[in-house]
């Protein structure tokens, strides 16, 4: 059967998912008959002793045991969403069903909502679809790497001569694969480098030992045959590609799928977030013979304790300047940053109210407190002060104050050497920044 055969005969029409699936009511009954063949059951104690809640709020269930509430994207890769059922199951139903996936900007106008947190969406739903396991093939199987990166050719002429010296692995991440050929499924992850070392704990982590290797003319294979395996390459440097059973065309047919994944549809790929874009791949790979119905209801089954918050997407603790002021001031609200980082500073709450997190607190206690910790210059009186001067004391530069008045709320300034660090700011600095902030009509977060 022919190709495009295949894909209508594996595949749903859009108007057929729409006719299944109306509303976020439909789509949540498909949800929770994929989590719970037993009915609903709490994600917190894992108990089966629920009740409905008629109004449905704060969730639709409620735990007897523990008393908690929960709803079925609890404790998923959907905990906290405030987007529909229907709007995840009709993102997952466009990444499965596209055998090229689906970039984020196509995605958030299908969707109808933003590419920021339609991208946040895919790699939620790529995280989902991460086989943890190790396959553990009998053989033969194909091992190949392959390089991810801009292509040479499309560089300018001084791109060129600066970043391509030598293989193809220059300025490019390789990623080492390796097909089955009796399931015909693909096991691919990115490595570091492609030293010998490398390539043959893939093999040993993938494969059993005694199995029939096949692969190209790396020399980096070449240990196979003293841990135990039966090796066998071809050498594609002198034109050789088949040798009778001996040939890597199965996992090349893998990597041609990857880049055009890749050259076609994403254009460009994060070295921080390559893996997930090579597991969405495998996903479809490994299932292609399957209905698109069937991987949703799979990839639905792994989403259990799988999170991806946006911090942890963004790596907000490893940005420099401005924008790590900016993230830590808008996520780290209740998170504990990862070891070795900065903490908040402790005058972001009002000492009268420790309780009171709200900005209103945070301005009153400025305006309280406005009068200058030290008697102000002769030369200069208090009032004359522009309303965001920085302190002569404050160890950062009053460039970034102007430009980010935000940051002098937040706390966390850029140092003149980079990075940043908790502030020293006065109540009458900030203040000021508030003062700022009004006139130019931006409203505190």
């Amino acid at each position: 059967m022919s190709k495009p055969h295949e894909i209508v005969k594996t595949g749903m029409p859009l108007a057929a998912f729409f006719r299944r699936y109306p509303d976020d009511a439909a789509a949540e009954k498909q949800w929770e008959s994929w989590r719970w063949r037993r009915g609903p059951q709490c994600p917190h104690c894992e108990s089966h002793n629920v009740a409905g809640v008629r109004e449905r709020r704060p969730m639709p269930y409620r735990c007897r045991d523990c008393r908690r509430h929960f709803s079925v994207m609890s404790h998923t890769v959907m905990h906290a969403s405030k987007l529909g059922s229907q709007t995840w199951l009709l993102a997952l139903f466009l990444i499965l069903s596209n055998s090229k996936g689906k970039s984020s900007v196509q995605l958030a106008a299908d969707l109808g909502i933003s590419q920021k947190s339609a991208w946040h969406v895919g790699h939620r739903l790529r995280k989902a679809l991460a086989d943890g396991s190790l396959p553990g093939f009998e053989g033969p199987v194909e091992c190949d790497e392959t390089f991810i990166g801009g292509r040479a050719k499309n560089m300018h002429a001084s791109k060129r001569r600066e970043r391509i010296h030598g293989r193809g692995a220059v300025d490019k991440t390789p990623v080492v694969g390796v097909r089955d050929r009796a399931s015909g499924k693909v096991t691919a992850r990115p490595t570091a480098d492609t030293a010998s070392d490398t390539l043959t704990g893939i093999v040993a982590d993938t494969t059993r030992p005694g199995s029939t290797v096949f692969t190209d003319g790396d020399r980096g294979y070449d240990p196979l045959k003293e841990m135990g395996y039966l090796h066998a390459k071809v050498m594609h440097s002198v034109g050789e590609y088949v040798r009778g059973p001996v040939s890597t065309n199965g996992i090349e047919n893998y990597w041609s799928h990857l880049k055009r994944t890749y050259v076609g549809t994403y254009h460009w790929m994060s070295d921080d977030h390559l893996h997930r874009y090579i597991e969405e791949h495998s996903f479809r790979y490994n299932r292609r013979d399957r209905h698109v119905t069937d991987r949703m209801a799979e990839a639905a089954a792994m989403m259990e304790r799988r999170r991806l918050p946006w911090r942890e997407l963004v790596a907000w603790w490893r940005l420099e300047g401005p924008r790590r002021g900016h993230y830590r001031h808008r996520l780290s609200r209740g998170a504990q940053a990862p070891a070795g980082t900065a903490q908040r500073p402790a005058w972001h709450l009002n000492p009268t109210r420790p309780h009171a997190k709200s900005q209103q607190s945070i301005s009153t206690l400025g305006r309280r407190q406005a009068a200058p910790s030290s008697p102000p210059s002769p030369s200069r009186p208090a009032a004359a002060r522009t309303p965001n001067q920085t302190p002569a004391s404050y160890p950062i530069l009053a460039s970034h104050v102007s430009s980010h008045p935000s940051l002098a709320l937040s706390g966390h300034l850029p140092r003149a050497g980079g990075g940043c660090a908790p502030s020293t700011l006065t109540a009458g600095a900030m203040a000021g920044c508030w003062s700022q902030r009004s006139a130019t009509g931006l409203r505190p977060r």
